[in-house]
């Protein structure tokens, strides 16, 4: 099977949001933290890499419900939870970037804390297409749903 191009995947997310009432979606970025070394005081500092912290621009916004996180688990964010528990939120699709990382911490994490958690295949990617894969079966032996 041939991996799926990250355009593919921006353009499966880009669908979902069109179809989920744009109140209701969330948008979570990572932060990235960078050591820096000088030869002037301070010697040694760190920074976060605001690059990476960008959303593609190709992805469609519909919302300023924009959340970054430091830790692969989105739930680590308080003000995602916050947001989730305002709108009484029961369900949760998870889509995105990095299904054998960051989303499948985020969605085991997520059916902790009692969500009901969905995941649509096409509109995440992995660090390849087996890695890919087997998150996919482990979410669905962990009991996640596959839409």
């Amino acid at each position: 099977m041939a991996d799926i191009s990250t355009q593919d995947v921006i353009n499966s997310i880009n669908q979902v949001i069109t179809k989920i009432d744009i109140k209701n979606v969330a948008y979570v970025t990572r932060k990235h933290k960078l050591l820096n070394v000088s030869l002037s005081f301070p010697f040694i500092y760190t920074s976060y890499d605001s690059s990476a912290m960008r959303i593609d621009n190709r992805l469609k916004l519909v919302n300023d419900n924009i959340f970054s996180r430091e830790k692969s688990n989105a739930f680590s964010i308080n003000e995602l939870c916050n947001f989730l528990k305002q709108k009484n939120a029961k369900e949760i699709i998870m889509i995105g970037f990095l299904a054998d990382e960051y989303l499948y911490d985020s969605i085991l994490e997520g059916k902790k804390l009692g969500y009901d958690m969905y995941v649509i295949p096409q509109a995440i990617i992995g660090k390849s297409q087996k890695g890919k894969n087997e998150s996919i079966k482990k979410l669905i032996t962990n009991g996640i749903q596959i839409l």
